[in-house]
């Protein structure tokens, strides 16, 4: 909770409409609400806000919901919020957050993409982060104008643990959820969490490619043996990988029939989609999932495990052996690299074709 302090100042700029300087504790915030609504509205909304009395901030809200149907260009409510999350309560921040027309992901100056997320996590506010992380719908995968996460602004290391074990508990309750898709009845339907889950915007942080501890399948394959489509689809809009394989190096839609719709789907559907790229950033990509590797002239092309990180692409048998072979790399007496418990690894300077076929089986090399 964040008490109203006898050190506690307000000061009005006249010369500067709409904006007021808040100083607590001895620091000073910039508050400014853009719009038409002079300094006295936002000290009035200030005010009631740290008092955190609900008959005197419903007023407030009664008139943000009003602005919201009119379609204004001013976000009132995300103001408001972030107003909230700078000097009031968290019980105030969860009364706003109960509001219809005031969204979690609300970013505010306009133009500044900063969250409330990223707002909370700078200041540092543990207990906002907590109840903004509990939102439905919240998106923590948004970056602001610099290119930053809330993780990346995210002060203290207590608030970084905060978000962190978020998305830990959040893979975990997706795998809680395949397992209970994969053990239902082969007629029933997915369950509405899952499907909820797959909905929202976090599901970006969530390991589709993960395959079941007991049976090696992942959410893809499980549809496409069931020949669920609307599953199938949800969990490709959501990010799934097409050419993911299980266990036994099977892709979705081996097993079914050349006109099965779920078949031809996958076959068609192509990683260009725009919802499954993710926005670039300055670091080096960090990629995983299966190709055809040229092994020799009497064995052809073999399924294999790559992974593209830090600037080095790697190769093994299997998924699972990513955890467990070595790392070193042996060379021979030309210098050459040398396979070391089914890995290979070298720096990644040159190019490298990649050989697929199109939809009509023609080979292409990319």
């Amino acid at each position: 909770m964040v008490p109203a302090s006898t050190t506690s100042s307000i000061t009005v700029r006249p010369r500067d409409a709409g904006t007021i300087l808040y100083s607590r504790l001895g620091v000073t915030f910039r508050l400014t609400l853009a719009g038409n609504h002079d300094a006295l509205y936002q000290v009035r909304l200030l005010s009631a806000l740290r008092s955190g009395d609900p008959a005197l901030i419903h007023p407030f809200l009664t008139e943000i919901g009003r602005d919201k149907r009119q379609s204004t260009d001013v976000d009132l409510g995300a103001a408001a919020l972030h107003l909230a999350i700078r000097c009031a309560s968290c019980d105030t921040v969860a009364l706003l957050l109960g509001h219809r027309s005031i969204s979690p992901n609300a970013v505010h100056p306009p133009g500044s993409g900063t969250t409330a997320l990223h707002l909370a996590a700078s200041l540092p506010r543990l207990d906002v982060v907590n109840l903004l992380l509990e939102q439905d719908g919240i998106d923590d995968t948004i970056r602001d104008s610099q290119g930053r996460t809330c993780l990346d602004v995210a002060k203290g290391k207590e608030v970084q643990r905060a978000i962190k074990d978020s998305r830990v508990l959040l893979n975990a309750s997706y795998r809680s959820l395949l397992r209970t898709y994969i053990l239902s009845p082969h007629n029933e339907r997915p369950p509405d969490a899952l499907v909820h889950l797959l909905s929202s915007p976090r599901a970006r942080l969530v390991d589709l490619s993960y395959m079941d501890d007991a049976t090696g399948t992942t959410l893809l394959h499980e549809a496409a043996r069931r020949r669920d489509l609307r599953m199938v689809e949800v969990a490709v809009r959501a990010g799934a990988d097409v050419f993911v394989r299980d266990r036994k190096g099977r892709m979705a839609y081996d097993g079914l029939g050349r006109d099965d719709r779920v078949r031809v789907f996958l076959r068609q559907f192509t990683n260009q989609d725009t919802t499954l790229i993710e926005q670039p950033t300055g670091d080096p990509p960090e990629l995983k999932g299966y190709l055809n590797k040229y092994v020799n002239v009497a064995k052809g092309y073999s399924v294999r495990w790559f992974v593209l990180k830090n600037g080095v692409l790697s190769y093994y048998h299997h998924a699972e052996d990513e955890t467990v072979a070595s790392t070193r790399v042996d060379s021979n007496e030309n210098g050459d690299p040398q396979d070391d418990a089914g890995e290979w690894r070298d720096a990644v300077r040159g190019a490298f074709d990649a050989h697929a076929r199109d939809a009509r089986g023609a080979k292409v090399v990319h």
